[in-house]
């Protein structure tokens, strides 16, 4: 997000609380590979939150949100995400949805030492980024705001992944849950979202 923060809450106060008051921003940290070789790209970001009932009106405001975004931070696309109504279970067919978000939350409190944020960087960036190069958001999953000194600051963080519900991608998830297994000795807990993604 190349915007100031001030810049950020003037948005909040006068393009989203007035649509919906009990919209919630949380600090994000985000990442993608770009495509022609350069890399890794790394942002701070914001997701901004907001439960309404699924209504024209409603629609029609979230949609107004995201074109003023665009206005004020000159992006062309902003990401939509539209949950469904309930968890996705692991005996469904990958017919099932098209999307599917799945949050893959880490207790970064590891048996025999803290892990470093250089740790975690790479581990983001050699197993997760890899597997699902379009990008992934990382937060702190009760709410706390991800402090810009660092993600591993933190107890847990939640890496938050939008993709296509096919086998495949489904098998790089337990490769990525695989690798955190044997690098930390603890589980990853998974959690599968049936979603709607426009951009």
């Amino acid at each position: 997000m190349g915007v100031s923060e001030e810049t950020w809450n003037n948005f909040l106060e006068h393009e989203v609380l007035p649509r919906f008051p009990d919209a919630k921003s949380i600090d994000a940290y985000g990442q993608y590979q770009w495509q022609d070789g350069r890399g890794i790209a790394r942002q701070y970001s914001k997701i901004l939150i907001i439960d309404h009932s699924d209504t024209a009106e409603n629609r029609s405001k979230i949609e107004e949100i995201r074109n003023s975004w665009k206005e004020y931070s000159a992006q062309e696309s902003v990401m939509k995400v539209t949950f469904g109504d309930k968890t996705l279970q692991e005996n469904e067919g990958e017919s099932a949805s098209k999307w599917v978000e799945t949050r893959l939350t880490v207790d970064l409190n590891l048996p025999e030492e803290s892990l470093s944020e250089e740790k975690w960087r790479g581990f983001v960036d050699t197993i997760i980024t890899p597997r699902f190069p379009d990008g992934l958001s990382a937060i702190v999953p009760d709410g706390n705001e991800a402090s810009r000194r660092g993600m591993t600051a933190q107890r847990s963080i939640q890496v938050i992944i939008d993709h296509t519900d096919t086998p495949e991608n489904r098998a790089k998830i337990e490769e990525i849950r695989s690798y955190w297994k044997a690098y930390s000795g603890k589980e990853m807990r998974k959690d599968i979202y049936k979603v709607k993604v426009s951009f």
